[in-house]
């Protein structure tokens, strides 16, 4: 998780299926992909940011970790809700990514559902260039997360 200090920070977007995200820094385009074990699902759900966002644009990494934040567990809640619920594991994990710019911090919300037996990770897909992430862009439908 450490390709990012150093390069300055331009923009994240997201996979329509919610696996990968791509975050662009420095001159190449860096694709992570929520990576849930057998029998679970992995995904990446929600973003923070603290500070101006206006200037995170070239501002520079210094700091990018991962780690986990919560479990949740659904099996009573989903009982009392009488199974009637989109939600269909019993047990959701909450993980973060965090990378800490010049300017602010984005916390990178991504989750893993299962029976609890199962677990999920954030692990580094590929650093792209340009020419590449422009078809990779396409077939995975990313839409820029950041405005």
């Amino acid at each position: 998780m450490k390709r990012l200090i150093g390069l300055y920070f331009y923009n994240i977007y997201r996979s329509a299926d919610k696996e990968y995200i791509c975050i662009s820094a420095g001159n190449s385009f860096f694709i992570y992909h929520a990576y849930g074990d057998c029998c679970s699902n992995s995904y990446f759900e929600g973003i923070s940011i603290i500070g101006n966002l206006n200037k995170f644009c070239n501002s520079r990494v210094y700091t990018e970790h991962e780690a986990q934040i919560l479990n949740v567990d659904f099996t009573e809640l989903r009982e009392q809700i009488n199974d009637s619920a989109d939600h269909n594991s019993d047990l959701t994990r909450f993980y973060g990514l965090k990378i800490s710019l010049d300017n602010g911090t984005i916390d990178i919300d991504f989750r893993n559902d299962s029976n609890g037996y199962y677990g999920g990770s954030c692990k580094f897909n590929s650093e792209l260039s340009y020419d590449l992430w422009t078809i990779m862009k396409e077939g995975l439908k990313f839409t820029q997360w950041i405005n």
